[in-house]
């Protein structure tokens, strides 16, 4: 059957018929024979489907336009990644999903946690997913990940497949086709509701600026010179602009 675009509340009764179908059987869906590719195509494809998204490109839209990229291709420290799923409008990724079976608990996946925010800090996209489909996690992924990171670290919301219909709002408001081409991800840290911190990376920019200015300073002394203050801020605007050139020029 192709795929088309249907309303919200389409999207809900799909997703809780999709919910339903996981509860009569999920002692199966939670054992380990219950693969991760099975998960994949039965239920997770589904769910994005009901948030309006072509997993499939059925629109046979050319290949770096299609809205959904499988294992999208990243660089972690210099090592190429694959996230499951990428989200993207016009060609470019913007929300990355990672998969795993339900037999994984998403709520205390520490590991699966971190790799999913190191493949989304690598390239700056700011909100990633970690689902089964029994659990969906939601990271900011806007701040460089510590690797003793506990599961909850920089979670800004979590639902359980039972509460996907009463959470529908959320869901589709946020991460459906229709609301990330309306600029939801972009607007995501705006609001004042949610577990994070609204200024997360303007704040990291300004505290690293100020260390560098107080190492150039230090170093400058141990070799027994002297700087001016005009001239300690120069060498840090200089730096800075450095910085934000090479930013744009990949297109983050």
């Amino acid at each position: 059957m192709a795929f088309r675009r249907h309303t919200k509340d389409e999207g809900r009764a799909q997703v809780a018929a999709l919910a339903a179908t996981f509860d009569r059987n999920r002692r199966y869906y939670k054992s380990t024979q219950y693969l991760e590719a099975n998960c994949r195509s039965e239920f997770i494809d589904k769910m994005l489907m009901a948030l309006n998204w072509d997993v499939d490109n059925d629109a046979a839209l050319a290949p770096r336009y299609r809205e959904v990229i499988l294992e999208v291709k990243t660089q972690v420290a210099g090592v190429a990644k694959h996230p499951d799923y990428a989200l993207c409008a016009a060609g470019r990724p913007v929300v990355f999903v990672e998969a795993k079976p339900p037999s994984v608990k998403v709520l205390d996946a520490a590991e699966y946690a971190l790799q999913l925010r190191k493949y989304a800090y690598a390239v700056s996209r700011p909100v990633s997913i970690l689902t089964d489909f029994e659990e969906f996690a939601v990271y900011d992924t806007r701040k460089a990940p510590g690797d003793d990171d506990p599961a909850d670290k920089k979670r800004v919301k979590y639902i359980t497949y039972d509460h996907y219909e009463d959470e529908w709002d959320y869901l589709w408001g946020t991460f459906s086709y229709d609301a990330v081409m309306r600029g939801s991800i972009d607007t995501y840290f705006d609001k004042d509701d949610g577990n994070y911190e609204r200024h997360d990376v303007d704040m990291e920019i300004l505290g690293a600026v100020e260390e560098w200015r107080r190492m150039l300073v230090r170093s400058v002394k141990a070799k027994g010179g002297v700087l001016s203050e005009q001239n300690v801020n120069t060498a840090v605007q200089r730096l800075v602009n450095r910085f934000v050139y090479i930013w744009r020029e990949k297109g983050y």
